[in-house]
């Protein structure tokens, strides 16, 4: 195997010391979305993202004479099939006592949906409700999802005014009513009450900003010093910001961990311990001419040159200990 100075190792190792690799899946990304509810007498809030991808994101609650203030997050990765399901329903009592009603807002990145917005569907479940611990299966969630018609119909101002008032909102827009499935007076069985309307309405996928530059893992570097087997010698084309060329990539003659860092009093952490770095000598290669710069990191600054030839080439790697 043939071998590289020393001093140009301790240059790449430092170097590599502040090399960024991002982790190139695309993961969850989630906007918040708040607000204030309340019903007579309880509420939940489901986020679907189709059937079987149902979640409870804030648990049945309530009491019409108190506002709940709610959080929840909402994939922006999924919003093409992704819904908001708010269930209502009453404990009991004389018709005249049944309502059912919900009334509350929700604010996320995209706007807000508030109760009375003609964009909030429903659909009668015919389903008897029980106590709040009582509440139906996901699977029925789902199917009232996917059966929703709308729009939800709205209370009469005389109850909204004169029964239910204000409970304490500490925001109320303008158009914001008391709704249920059913105009008013509904001597129907007492029944949970589906409500549901698009995430698009409250969030919108906003991609995150690009990584600064001194984001990402840092890599402490080890020489090889003995292999089992020469490697193969492989020909690459190789571009990068001072140009291209073609190459023959021989041994590898580095190996980096990506490492935790205590500087000036402060932990950086790594991000991702899978990904290590192995570099190879480049065995022939075709000439570049990079420009002087200037380099900033965390633990300095320094201004230098390069010669005409790249010394090796790094690539992302997996590590099992023998």
């Amino acid at each position: 195997m043939s071998s590289i100075p020393h001093d140009r190792l301790f240059l790449v190792a430092l170097a590599l010391a502040t090399l960024l690799f991002f982790n190139h899946a695309t993961p969850a990304r989630a906007e918040t979305v708040t607000g204030e509810m309340t019903a007579d007498d309880y509420f939940m809030i489901n986020v679907s993202y189709g059937p079987g991808q149902t979640t409870t994101v804030v648990p049945a609650t309530g009491g019409w004479q108190s506002v709940e203030t709610v959080s929840f997050e909402i994939d922006t990765r999924r919003l093409s099939n992704c819904t908001v399901q708010i269930v209502a329903w009453s404990t009991g009592g004389p018709w005249f006592l049944n309502f059912g009603g919900v009334i509350g807002h929700l604010t996320g990145n995209a706007g807000t949906m508030m109760t009375g917005s003609s964009a909030i569907g429903h659909y009668h479940t015919f389903v008897t409700p029980g106590m709040v611990q009582n509440a139906p299966s996901m699977a029925q969630f789902d199917a009232w999802i996917a059966a929703s018609t709308g729009p939800a119909a709205t209370v009469d101002p005389f109850w909204q005014q004169a029964f239910w008032g204000n409970p304490g909102f500490t925001t109320y827009p303008v158009g914001m009513e008391w709704i249920w499935s059913s105009v008013y007076p509904h001597t129907a069985h007492q029944e949970y009450r589906s409500f549901t309307f698009p995430c698009s309405a409250v969030v919108t996928d906003t991609p995150p900003p690009p990584p600064g530059p001194f984001d990402g893992d840092h890599f402490s570097c080890y020489k090889p010093i003995k292999l089992q087997a020469p490697s193969p010698e492989i020909e690459l084309f190789i571009r990068d910001q001072f140009g291209d060329a073609e190459s023959l990539i021989g041994d590898p003659v580095l190996h980096c961990n990506p490492s935790k860092k205590l500087h000036n009093g402060v932990e950086f952490g790594i991000a991702n311990r899978e990904r290590h770095l192995v570099c190879y000598e480049i065995i022939k290669q075709s000439e570049v001419f990079p420009p002087g710069v200037e380099i900033e990191n965390q633990i300095g600054t320094s201004q230098y040159s390069f010669n005409q030839r790249r010394e090796m080439f790094c690539v992302p790697s997996s590590k099992a200990e023998l």
